[in-house]
């Protein structure tokens, strides 16, 4: 078991990375609301209550998948949370993916006016990213990610015995957020990455050390940074042109790590990076599928208009003067992105 500590803030808590991280959850005195993603129920239901045993708990289920990140599913969690009068001092507990982390972190943020959180991230793009952090949001019809809050959780559980069902294609598309990180930290993760990404693509225990090592990199991000006034707006390298391109898709057709392994090419191309060098041929092997359709272009370009990090109409990039190097709040031509995301629509990238 891997022990980390993240400080953000007046926010200070452990983060567990391993096998049976779940089952050492802190026991609270009073009850906790455990929240668990429909699929990851159905999965691990057994297992989630034998890790919990002695807890007293009170569990529900929310849908999977990226259409139900709204408004309306925490609504219902807030009618399930009024129904068994989960009070101020009671944690709820989110076990399920990034989407799951968010939905519920955003219920947990708001609920009389915020309860504390457990984040128990049971995908491994989860495990690297969205279940640390403190960031939770639902989405909106003009965009990814738009309504939200910065909610600390109070300890995040990264169970990694949850990975054994993992499609492989889930594990391809968290393996993305693997890359962003080592592309953003450079060495030593950038050469560990490097080396190991055909064994962690096929389930290597080397996984378990990568996520272990993008959670501390990260940590340190929002330690100096919490609220993203700054520096922490790094861990975006990608996700603008990633979150167009989920946007243009339609929700689930491509999955996140796989939006932002395509907004790494661009954001490669932007930084000037050549095409056949080091970097950008990490990133092709990730060997994503390639956005269906083609997209529009136009359609691209207008979705990015609507990303969450625009200041005065003014589509913003993380940009890379090379590994371990990034600059984040970059203004970029319109004519330079226009043809940087030609190529990734026609498959030069």
């Amino acid at each position: 078991m891997k022990r980390l500590r993240l400080e953000a803030g007046q926010a200070s808590y452990p983060v567990l990375v391993g096998p049976g991280a779940l089952s050492r959850l802190s026991r609270p005195s009073g009850r906790v609301a455990v929240v668990v993603d429909e699929t990851v129920e159905r999965l691990h239901g057994a297992r989630i209550r034998a890790c919990l045993a002695g807890v007293r708990a009170e569990f529900t289920t929310v849908p999977s998948g990226e259409r139900h990140k709204t408004l309306r599913t925490v609504e219902l969690l807030y009618d399930w949370l009024a129904e068994r009068r989960i009070e101020r001092g009671e944690p709820i507990v989110a076990v399920g993916g990034g989407v799951t982390g968010d939905v519920v972190g955003f219920a947990a943020a708001t609920w009389r006016r915020g309860v504390p959180l457990v984040q128990a991230p049971t995908t491994l793009l989860a495990q690297v990213d969205s279940g640390v952090g403190g960031k939770v949001a639902v989405d909106h019809r003009e965009g990814k990610n738009l309504v939200g809050a910065f909610h600390q959780p109070v300890e995040v559980l990264a169970d990694t015995d949850f990975l054994a069902t993992l499609p492989a294609r889930e594990r391809r598309a968290g393996l993305a957020e693997v890359v962003k990180t080592a592309l953003l930290a450079g060495d030593p993760l950038l050469s560990i990455v490097d080396r190991g990404l055909e064994a962690m693509l096929e389930g290597g225990d080397v996984v378990e050390d990568a996520i272990a090592d993008c959670i501390a990199y990260k940590a340190a991000v929002v330690q100096r940074d919490p609220e993203e006034h700054g520096e922490r707006a790094v861990l975006n390298l990608g996700h603008t042109v990633g979150h167009a391109l989920e946007r243009v898709c339609g929700a689930g057709v491509l999955l996140h790590g796989e939006a932002v392994a395509h907004g790494l090419k661009v954001a490669l191309a932007l930084s000037g990076v050549p095409s056949g060098s080091p970097l950008p041929r990490l990133v092709a092997r990730l060997d994503v599928p390639a956005p269906p359709g083609p997209p529009s272009v136009d359609a691209l370009l207008d979705a990015m208009r609507h990303d969450k990090k625009v200041r005065g109409g003014q589509v913003r990039f993380v940009l890379l003067d090379g590994p371990g190097c990034p600059h984040w709040d970059c203004e970029v031509p319109p004519d330079e992105v226009r043809r940087a995301v030609e190529a990734l629509v026609e498959g030069r990238l």
